[in-house]
């Protein structure tokens, strides 16, 4: 009989600003962030400033050294991108949740015209 192992290797974690819970963070895992990064690079021919910030975002999300920040005008068009994706029905459902959750967060921080921060977890 096979036993698998009950150690994992560990997931890389990244924190966004203005999120949901009771300290205003939300928690991503960084391969789902970059699989977002992925579909939405591919699902979306129509490019702008912000749609090129948030994939550039996405995909360097396992990457990411120190905090980063996005402006508060370039949040609100992020928001736009990321409800969309949530919306269409070719998005997988775990990758529309995340995108659903960022896109939340990304309203808050524009309409509170702060930058939307992204920074990873501590271990």
């Amino acid at each position: 009989m096979t036993r698998t192992p009950a150690i994992h290797d560990a997931v890389r974690h990244i924190i966004t600003s203005h999120g949901g819970d009771f300290f205003g963070q939300d928690r991503h895992s960084a391969s789902v962030l970059t699989d977002l990064g992925e579909a939405l690079s591919w699902m979306y021919i129509v490019r702008d400033a912000s749609a090129d910030v948030l994939v550039a975002a996405l995909r360097a999300a396992p990457t990411v050294a120190a905090e980063q920040s996005i402006s508060p005008a370039a949040a609100g068009g992020c928001a736009a991108l990321l409800l969309k994706a949530a919306r269409d029905k070719a998005m997988p459902t775990k990758l529309a949740a995340a995108a659903r959750l960022l896109a939340d967060a990304a309203t808050r921080a524009a309409a509170a015209g702060e930058p939307w921060t992204w920074a990873l977890a501590a271990a």
